[in-house]
């Protein structure tokens, strides 16, 4: 779902009742800020509508980043979304 005209998108959004959960995805194994860009727009734009911004990256460390849950590709977690 592209978001603007800038590129900023994401990836998969997950819907629960009335919240939406977006998703990010990247290969790379390095966090970069870049790839916060799509959520940190969703979350501008969907406001209260928006639950649990999370990305899925190749690195190897789960961790919360400003808010964004970021987990590695590996991590079983990300499986259990709902």
């Amino acid at each position: 779902m592209t978001i603007s005209q800038s590129s900023s998108n994401i990836d998969i959004l997950i819907q629960s009742g009335e919240q939406l959960q977006p998703v990010e995805i990247k290969s790379g194994q390095t966090l970069n800020q870049d790839y916060f860009k799509g959520l940190r727009k969703w979350l501008d734009i969907a406001g209260p509508l928006a639950e649990d911004p999370t990305l899925i990256y190749g690195g190897d460390q789960a961790l919360t980043h400003f808010g964004t849950r970021v987990l590695p590709w590996r991590d079983p977690a990300w499986r259990t979304f709902s």
